[in-house]
């Protein structure tokens, strides 16, 4: 889905169920001035982010002014997000439970060197990546953050703390 220049400086938010259980959408261009996802906004869209000889996809700039994704957003996205390496921007506040059960991403970095996560995590769901069995490695950078929702992520070969961060079990 694409947006015209003036369409996607309109749109601030993805309500709620609005792409849901759309198992052909293979392809989403994230609007630069939505800044919350509402709860089930893509949920079981089983294609969701695989389509348009995509490959490893890098998805930088897909979360980069989210501040808000809501419970179940990409829930059941069975192979959603397929080898993709998601990095969530600084702005992100809050991930809502099971956000992303069973998506199929590679690797999720939480900010960046020069832009720590300002994600609270008493803002934060359970299970938000609950069951993503291709996801390998994770890395937060942030001095005031969390991270406990990652059971049945059976792949993952590291975790990488940065700024004083600590895991919770």
């Amino acid at each position: 889905m694409f947006w015209s220049d003036k369409e996607a400086n309109s749109i601030t938010l993805i309500d709620q169920s609005a792409f849901r259980d759309c198992s052909n959408l293979c392809y989403f261009e994230m609007p630069t001035a939505v800044t919350e996802i509402r709860q089930y906004a893509f949920n079981s869209c089983t294609n969701f982010m695989t389509g348009n000889n995509i490959g490893d996809l890098e998805i930088e700039e897909f979360f980069n002014n989210i501040q808000y994704i809501g419970n179940f957003v990409f829930g059941n996205c069975t192979n959603g997000f397929a080898n993709a390496n998601i990095r969530f921007g600084s702005p992100l506040i809050s991930i809502g439970r099971a956000s992303f059960l069973q998506c199929k991403m590679n690797t999720i970095e939480f900010g960046s060197p020069s832009e720590p996560s300002n994600i609270d995590p008493s803002q934060c769901g359970t299970q938000i990546f609950n069951s993503c069995l291709n996801l390998k490695s994770i890395h937060v950078y942030s001095d005031n953050s969390s991270i406990s929702s990652f059971s049945s992520c059976f792949g993952i070969d590291g975790i990488t703390f940065t700024y004083g961060m600590v895991k919770e079990a």
